[in-house]
């Protein structure tokens, strides 16, 4: 078997310097160098791997063909969320689109300039209950009501808490670091500012609720 294996290696390489040979002493066909190698490299596989098989075996590959009932199962089951996480994007950029179709470009910016803020709620509380999400499955399947509604309220009062903090903060440094970042007055909109802070607080709440609303098999009240 060596022998063979040596004998048959000897051939492959005699092989290669025929083939390559013409192709490096002729300047202008080297480019079919790399075409040839991936070609010879595949019949020198063949070779070696399946020496006394003429044909190479055929993979068993089977055809998923996806069950009609199962889809419409889904799709029933993931519209309510689809329909409310729809309503929650457009009513948090519906403000965007009156502005831009009652006032001028002026007054879009300075609506994106104050309302960048109220999404840091939003995202320091994804940061609070995303990696618990698991826990709250796992309470509500073993049944543990109580231990899941302590669990659910301590995560509100988080978030209202967050809340109170990012405005809290936003009342006294809000409005003057905005002002130094974007190089224009913003003094006349901390009423307006404060108020997106509160929104961004409600949203962020409502985005928490959403998802035990999933969790506990009620994802029809969303929509």
């Amino acid at each position: 078997a060596e022998r063979k294996a040596r004998y048959r290696g000897k051939v492959l390489h005699h092989q290669d310097d025929s083939i390559y040979d013409p192709l490096l002493r002729a300047p202008r066909r080297r480019n079919r160098l790399c075409f040839v190698n991936s070609h010879h490299c595949g019949v020198q596989h063949c070779l070696c791997l399946h020496p006394r098989k003429k044909k190479l075996p055929l993979f068993n590959v089977r055809i998923l063909r996806p069950c009609k009932d199962t889809l419409l199962s889904l799709f029933r089951i993931c519209l309510p969320l689809c329909i409310g996480t729809t309503l929650a994007n457009y009513i948090g950029n519906a403000p965007k689109y009156v502005i831009d179709q009652y006032m001028d470009d002026t007054a879009q910016a300075y609506f994106g300039y104050i309302m960048m803020p109220a999404f840091v709620i939003l995202v320091l509380s994804n940061f609070i209950y995303q990696p618990v999400i698991r826990d709250f499955g796992v309470l509500w399947a073993e049944g543990k009501i109580r231990e899941f509604s302590l669990k659910c309220m301590k995560m509100c009062a988080a978030i209202a808490g967050i809340t109170a903090l990012v405005l809290l903060g936003g009342y006294f440094l809000g409005i003057p670091v905005l002002s130094l970042i974007y190089g224009v007055d913003l003094d006349d909109y901390t009423a307006e500012f404060m108020v997106l802070l509160l929104g961004g607080g409600v949203y962020a709440l409502a985005s928490f609720m959403m998802i035990m609303l999933t969790t506990v098999r009620s994802r029809n009240i969303i929509a």
